[in-house]
């Protein structure tokens, strides 16, 4: 009994955050992956399925500035993004050291929250200059490549 409970803890961490989260199935997505039997583990899980999208991104973004001829300010805007993705790959490494850790809720929370702001630096980038056409769009958005 007290394991059935244990392993639908995830399940159930779910369900509840699906109420205020709109990111429901990536979550159940989550529940499904080997070893992910504590809200613990599905949360160091959704760090390291994002760490590894975050690193595609980047090297997407990495091979089209290689092609690129465009110039400035695409130049520009394809540094800002794979500096932003880089970021969010380190800052979701060192959060998960912090939740191995058992480290405070402060630090684990200020972390997620530089890791999201650096994953919107692409698209922050792409606004400031609003006349150079987006070749990530709907592919890299912030929102769109880190669900499931």
């Amino acid at each position: 009994m007290a394991r059935d409970l244990l392993i639908d803890a995830p399940v159930s961490l779910c369900r509840i955050a699906s109420m205020q989260v709109r990111f429901k199935k990536m979550c159940q997505s989550l529940t499904k992956l080997p070893k992910v039997t504590t809200p613990r583990e599905l949360l160091l899980a959704s760090m390291r399925v994002a760490a590894e999208k975050a690193k595609e991104a980047k090297s997407r973004v990495d091979v089209y500035a290689a092609r690129s001829h465009e110039g400035r300010p695409m130049e520009s805007i394809l540094g800002a993004c794979s500096t932003g993705y880089d970021n969010v790959v380190q800052t979701l490494e060192e959060t998960q050291k912090i939740v191995a850790k058992q480290g405070t809720q402060v630090d684990m929370n200020t972390q997620l929250s530089d890791a999201v702001t650096s994953a919107g630096d692409c698209d922050n980038a792409f606004q400031d200059f609003p006349e150079m056409k987006d070749p990530f769009l709907g592919m890299l958005g912030t929102n769109a490549y880190f669900s499931l």
